[in-house]
């Protein structure tokens, strides 16, 4: 949910066009997860809710750098916790989800540090 909110500001105020096509992606491949988990969480009897999650406050002058810097960030940890779960979760259909999610997670970081080496 972080991803997204993030995403909806860097696609608008994004400095470069990578990193508001960045900011699109995020948007569009986190909401997709996001309503999955919230699903598949629901199913198992428990309720996810995001509305608390608001978009980080990133300096104007410094947004591309600030945002690619939190997004590297949030997916080295996410990649860990999703191959953590899709090799040793406890329950089937959390561990699918996570392995089926993992590989758009790496490809957001492999996105995100190219475009920050530019």
């Amino acid at each position: 949910a972080q991803e997204v909110e993030d995403g909806n500001i860097a696609a608008k105020r994004g400095q470069s066009p990578a990193v508001k096509k960045i900011g699109m992606r995020m948007v569009a491949d986190h909401s997709k997860g996001t309503k999955e988990l919230i699903a598949l969480a629901k199913k198992k009897g428990f309720t996810i809710s995001t509305s608390t999650v608001k978009p980080r406050n990133f300096d104007s002058g410094n947004f591309d750098k600030q945002y690619l810097a939190s997004m590297q960030q949030d997916h080295e940890q996410d990649i860990k916790a999703y191959q953590k779960e899709a090799q040793s979760g406890d329950d089937p259909e959390v561990k699918a989800w996570a392995a089926k999610n993992l590989p758009t997670l790496k490809e957001h970081l492999a996105m995100v540090k190219s475009a920050n080496h530019k």
